[in-house]
């Protein structure tokens, strides 16, 4: 049976006991470094079930990552050359036309996109997640012919009286001169194919196949509390793009400072 404390012995002190109490804070700091370890052994260990680990998911982040680099700064940089030395009929509208391409949400080619690498027979494979990367992105178009627009037409002049055509050209001139912007689009690349959910969750469904971001989407549960371990996969999924921008961050500022210097 239980009793409720009226006013009056509230007001005569009867909580004074427990107001009195005083809480020293804990501030002691020992860091939980098993929590690495079981991240690594992946997310169904955390149900007592077998897992291919995260490292498996790193390795598959990575090996996309570096092919759709070297993709997209190979194709990006064909078409940027053509929209910036090469003079030909309706050059400007159709770069205008490609520009454009940006305004159309993802979501919007999700559903094609998704019927046509079915019909491909790609879906559960990397290929949806590396193949349109050898087509080139409008923004990485944008942003080396503005850079290759500040080299000097005397170059290609040079090299042409000495015989060397446009393809040649484009490998022995233009390329070299273009180190820092091809840095740029390669670490945009690498980051939005790294950090990227939607893909992965879209076309791949074997666990063996999976990335880092969607490895760290199934250590989230309800029945079970993975804060910490979902904590440790987001510091070790950091890592590889925080070592990357350290090593190139000079390269990274000097080829967007130029990409804006002629129009």
């Amino acid at each position: 049976m239980f009793t409720s404390l009226s006013d009056n012995d509230q007001s005569n002190g009867y909580f004074k006991p427990l107001l009195n109490i005083k809480h020293n804070p804990i501030r002691d700091f020992s860091p939980r470094w098993t929590n690495y370890k079981e991240t690594m052994e992946g997310p169904e260990a955390t149900f007592g079930e077998k897992s291919t680990g995260f490292a498996v998911f790193m390795r598959n982040s990575l090996f996309i990552s570096i092919v759709a680099v070297i993709g997209q700064t190979f194709s990006s940089s064909f078409v940027a050359y053509g929209f910036s030395r090469i003079d030909f009929k309706g050059r400007e509208p159709l770069f205008i036309l490609v520009l454009a391409t940006m305004m159309i949400p993802m979501e919007v080619t999700l559903i094609p996109l998704f019927a046509i690498y079915k019909s491909l027979g790609w879906i559960n494979t990397f290929l949806p997640l590396i193949v349109p990367h050898f087509t080139a992105g409008a923004f990485n178009i944008f942003l080396m012919r503005q850079y290759m627009l500040t080299l000097p037409k005397e170059l290609d002049e040079s090299a042409e009286i000495d015989g060397c055509g446009a393809i040649r050209r484009f490998f022995y001139i233009i390329l070299p001169n273009s180190i820092p912007v091809l840095i740029v689009v390669a670490i945009f690349t690498f980051v939005y194919t790294w950090q990227d959910v939607m893909g992965p969750l879209v076309y791949l469904d074997n666990p063996a196949y999976r990335t880092v971001t969607l490895g760290l989407e199934y250590f989230r549960s309800p029945y079970i509390d993975n804060r910490h371990l979902l904590m440790t996969g987001a510091v070790l999924a950091m890592l590889p793009v925080a070592i990357l921008f350290i090593f190139l961050q000079k390269h990274i500022m000097s080829g967007i400072a130029t990409t804006g210097i002629k129009g």
